[in-house]
C-alpha cells in the first residue's frame, strides 16, 4: 500500500505536537527528507513493501531484546504462508501484508529442547571475516 500525503502529514503533525521540531525549517527538513527516501524505495525493486518488510526486521529485533530483558521467551518465525495468515488476519482488506511473526510467552517447565545442550557449529564456519 502506497504511502500518502495524508501519511505523511499525519506523521508529521505527531511529531510537531510531540516538541520534535525546534523550528519550521527543522520541520520541513524532516517531511522532505522523509518524502524524499519513501520516494526513493516505492521506485526500487520490490517497491515499498520490500523496504518496509527490511525495516520490519528492524522492530523485530528489538521486541526480541525487549522481550529477553522483561524475561519473556520469543521466536521469530519466517517461511510461513503468509498469504494463508494475511487471509486469516484479514490483512488484504486493510491494504496490508504480513512479513514475518514473532511468539512470546513462557517456556513450559517440561520442555525438553530448552533443558537439553546447544548444538551450533563453530564461529568461524558460520561468519566470514572481511
Amino acid at each position: 500500500m502506497p504511502i500518502t500525503d495524508a501519511d505523511f502529514e499525519e506523521v508529521l503533525a505527531k511529531e510537531e505536537a510531540d516538541g520534535r521540531f525546534p523550528n519550521a525549517g527543522a520541520k520541513a527538513v524532516q517531511d522532505q527528507g522523509r518524502r524524499y527516501f519513501a520516494g526513493v524505495f516505492a521506485k526500487a525493486p520490490g517497491g515499498s513493501y520490500a523496504w518496509t518488510a527490511r525495516q520490519s526486521y528492524i522492530a523485530m529485533g528489538f521486541l526480541l531484546a525487549a522481550a529477553a530483558e522483561k524475561g519473556i521467551d520469543s521466536t521469530p518465525i519466517e517461511g510461513l504462508d503468509t498469504a494463508k495468515l494475511d487471509e486469516i488476519l484479514g490483512l488484504r482488506e486493510k491494504g496490508m501484508r504480513s512479513v514475518a511473526v514473532v511468539t512470546l510467552g513462557y517456556r513450559s517447565p517440561n520442555d525438553g529442547n530448552a533443558q537439553r545442550p546447544k548444538s551450533r557449529l563453530a564461529l568461524d564456519r558460520i561468519v566470514t571475516r572481511l
